[in-house]
């Protein structure tokens, strides 16, 4: 039996091999990879750490020299993914620590794809809902860390369809959105019941039937973008 402890910034690992496959290769471009090497086909099959020249490094199941399998590849950027790797790919269950935050769910072709994954910011605001091509598509709730919250239809990352948009001093808006504004039939409802009904370009009431006569102007959180 051998035995691998790594330590690395954010990895901690440790394996104990029941074979006399471990190598330690060091490649002519710097990298680095420690673990179950093939010797007759010279390939990276089974457990092993690699590590690039550029910073990065991978922990997990290798698979014809590429990550396969459940994995951890840690970025010199900081970023850092665990969960499942096909082919060198993000594939699979899996969990993102980046710059924006933490996602957790599924990837499809290394980008973010799921009917219900979620993304916590670090700013504290919270999204949870469908993604594709690594983007907020289709329906999803977003809540604010003041507590505001949109829930609706996403295109590309952006409210576009209809939603409901609600804020903790009792404003609410429902209809349609275009880009992340609304746009479109819609009904805004303020905290003492004043409502503007009708249609809304780029955040702005054209108008159509109010219960007040002297609104005039852009409302005030239409420029939030989430």
């Amino acid at each position: 039996m051998q035995e691998i402890l790594i330590r690395q910034p954010g990895i901690y690992a440790y394996y104990s091999f029941y074979s006399n496959d471990v190598k330690d290769l060091t490649f002519p471009n710097g990298d680095r990879f420690v673990g179950q090497f093939n010797v007759v086909d010279g390939v990276r099959t089974g457990k092993g750490m690699y590590k690039y020249s550029c910073g990065d490094v991978y922990i997990g199941s290798f698979e014809n020299n590429l990550p396969h399998g459940f994995g951890e590849l840690l970025f010199a950027t900081g970023t850092k993914y665990t969960g499942i790797f096909e082919f060198g790919k993000f594939q699979g269950a899996g969990r993102l620590d980046d710059s924006a935050g933490v996602y957790i769910g599924y990837f499809v072709d290394g980008k973010q794809e799921d009917v219900n994954g979620m993304i916590e910011y670090l700013s504290g605001d919270v999204f949870m809902g469908q993604y594709q091509n690594g983007k907020r598509n289709g329906y999803g709730t977003y809540v604010h860390a003041n507590g505001d919250y949109y829930k609706g239809m996403y295109r590309n990352g952006l409210k576009e369809g209809r939603g409901e948009e609600r804020t903790v001093d009792g404003e609410t808006y429902i209809g349609e959105f275009k880009g992340g504004r609304r746009e479109g039939r819609g009904k805004w409802i303020s905290a003492d019941g004043i409502f503007h009904e009708g249609e809304f370009l780029n955040g702005a009431f054209l108008g159509f039937n109010s219960s007040s006569n002297d609104y005039e102007g852009e409302f005030i959180r239409q420029g939030v973008r989430t």
